[in-house]
């Protein structure tokens, strides 16, 4: 059993604590994690034995800068796995000194807003009580009576999949961003629903909704009333641990990866299922923009490719799964190397998955009635292949490619794919190149827009320069 500490500070400071105490600190006590350093204030994520953090604690309390910290301690369990430990910043200890504690914006010229003009903490009770109360405290300093609430979560999307707060004929806005520097073009592009309103911001624990709300503040007129719960959502399940207003499981930076309430509703779900599911421990990552997202074990597969719903919303696609065969006399692992360059022109499109040939398949034989009935381009032997509805054995081709989206074929592994596809019709012929009439010939037996032909000039190969690929690539986003 191991604990973690969060120590977060967001003021004006004049200096800050040289790194080789705090390294020298940590170091003696054998604290693994992350410590950040700026003139604005400190964000500290450290773990190590209960005892240690303690003594860690007492020692940062003693420097007078540090007065009025808020110091979070949990317990907590070895990190589940490596890569766990790894992204959570546990296998080392990093201590660096920053601009800024949480980066608010991408543009490095751009101005960061003044922490002091943050709007004003609530505590977890006060918090609570103006939810209740759809607009009011209990105490003498009340939220403006005239004007409407609004609930602003300053999260990233994978951390509001899984927990949020939810309260009834109140207003609340997820942003759904990829990562905290998109927040203040979110605010740009919809300042509008706050202007005028009473906007209680949260996060995880504190530290984000302090720049945030100075940033809403400093637009001025009608920007004036932004509250911000004080010690985020930890503080508020350690006051209210049935959940109170908060549902599902709060994300937390470190090996916990989340921490519930007694409230064991699961609030998440798979993104490939939509089954109800919350955990991130196997830490699936988006294939574009790496952000987590949420796959259960059922859907889970090695080396899948997943895209979020931000990627799918701003036009990105499931990669399809293709199955390949090429010619009689090549392995899977050679041919994969000789079409290493197609794999890497289509792989935002199409994971290739190769198979061995030849492939065994059950053949019904007929004597050709004559050499002229068989001619070069419309026959290619006097075997007749029955259609793939008779090819469903155990062990057939096909057996096991349930998983699979299209089939690519090459060489003889074209003729097998022309088969397998043309569920109407019966080819005839020997293993050979396909002919060009034939391929055109093919082509009529696919619904319209389920086929293309590509001529070039490159031989017996899959072409990979443009404008061959570009048609290539053209043809399977219509499917994707």
């Amino acid at each position: 059993m191991v604990s973690c500490c969060t120590t977060n500070t967001q003021k004006s400071l004049i200096s800050t604590p040289s790194s080789p105490s705090t390294n020298s600190n940590c170091t003696s006590l054998s604290l693994l994690g992350r410590v950040r350093l700026s003139l604005h204030g400190v964000n500290v994520t450290v773990g190590g034995k209960l005892s240690s953090l303690e003594k860690h604690i007492e020692a940062v309390k003693a420097i007078s800068l540090f007065e009025g910290t808020d110091f979070k301690l949990a317990s907590c369990h070895f990190p589940l796995n490596d890569k766990v430990a790894h992204e959570c910043g546990f296998t080392s200890l990093s201590i660096r000194i920053v601009k800024e504690l949480v980066t608010f914006t991408p543009y490095p010229l751009v101005k960061a807003p003044d922490v002091s003009n943050a709007g004003r903490h609530l505590s977890a009770v006060e918090f609570h009580s103006a939810l209740q109360s759809a607009g009011k405290l209990v105490d003498k300093e009340s939220l403006a009576e005239d004007k409407g609430l609004v609930l602003l979560d300053a999260r990233n999307l994978y951390e509001t999949r899984i927990g949020k707060f939810d309260m009834p004929n109140v207003d609340t806005l997820d942003p759904r961003i990829r990562q905290y520097s998109d927040l203040p073009s979110w605010i740009d592009d919809n300042s509008e629903q706050l202007r005028g309103k009473n906007v209680l911001m949260y996060c995880t624990g504190g530290i984000r909704c302090e720049m945030a709300s100075a940033y809403i503040r400093s637009k001025g007129a009608g920007f004036e009333n932004v509250f911000q719960l004080y010690g985020g959502i930890q503080r508020y399940l350690e006051q209210f641990p049935d959940g109170g207003f908060f549902k599902g499981k709060n994300f937390v930076f470190d090996h916990r990866i989340s921490v519930g309430s007694s409230d064991t509703n699961i609030l998440g779900t798979c993104l490939l299922c939509g089954l109800s599911f919350d955990d991130y421990s196997s830490r699936c990552r988006c294939s574009y923009c790496r952000m987590l997202v949420l796959v259960c074990d059922s859907c889970r597969e090695e080396e899948a490719v997943y895209v979020c719903e931000l990627c799918q919303k701003h036009g990105k696609i499931l990669s399809s799964r293709l199955n390949f065969m090429r010619g009689q006399g090549k392995n899977a692992s050679g041919f994969k190397g000789r079409t290493a360059s197609l794999a890497k022109k289509l792989k935002n499109i199409a994971e290739l998955v190769f198979v061995d040939a030849p492939h065994e398949l059950p053949f019904i034989y007929h004597p050709c009635v004559s050499e002229l009935e068989c001619s070069d381009e419309s026959s290619f032997s006097s075997q007749q292949i029955l259609p793939r509805q008779k090819l469903a054995g155990e062990n057939s081709i096909l057996s096991g490619w349930d998983h699979l989206m299209g089939i690519l074929g090459f060489s003889q592994g074209a003729a097998m794919a022309a088969l397998l596809c043309a569920q109407k019709a019966r080819l005839k012929g020997k293993d050979r190149q396909i002919a060009n009439k034939t391929s055109r010939e093919l082509s009529s037996l696919f619904e319209d827009g389920c086929s293309v032909i590509i001529e070039h000039d490159c031989g017996h190969i899959i072409p990979t320069r443009t404008p061959y690929i570009d048609e290539i690539k053209g043809f399977l986003q219509r499917f994707l």
